[in-house]
């Protein structure tokens, strides 16, 4: 096909949308962890303990691709790249509740090891509620 002079065409898609969807969620996440890391910083007043709950995102995040890994399923930006900003957050909130009590027991003077003990054991039941009702929420996915 033969254009007239000063005509030119583009070739455009559904993979230029995906890349503007990746760039966004890409600056959403890093957003996101910032801001759960002043909070964090404010809350705590140690950015070692700061560090420890920031540090199972990675963790979460490297779940995630193992995970997606042993299903055989791709890594669709949309939909994982949600889920896993949505993982970081039941994450850090898991971390919030356990380090909070860990914090709480050790000013009771409690020994360091004993309240790591009492921590696990008095947080169980809401970390495990929280994870198993993520779990049911995202299971129909698995299926389609």
């Amino acid at each position: 096909m033969e254009l007239p002079a000063g005509v030119t065409f583009k070739i455009r898609g559904e993979n230029e949308d995906q890349n503007k969807s990746q760039a966004f969620l890409m600056n959403a996440f890093i957003i996101a962890l910032a801001v759960m890391a002043m909070i964090l910083l404010t809350q705590f007043n140690s950015f070692y303990q700061s560090f420890l709950i920031l540090s199972a995102v990675l963790f979460s995040t490297v779940g995630v691709f193992l995970g997606l890994l042993v299903v055989q399923r791709p890594f669709g930006i949309i939909m994982s790249g949600i889920g896993v900003i949505s993982l970081a957050g039941i994450v850090v909130n898991n971390n919030i509740v356990l380090i909070d009590t860990y914090n709480v027991l050790r000013r009771e003077g409690i020994a360091k090891l004993d309240a790591i003990m009492r921590t696990g054991a008095q947080r169980l039941r809401p970390v495990m509620l929280t994870t198993v009702t993520t779990i049911l929420g995202l299971l129909p996915w698995c299926w389609k």
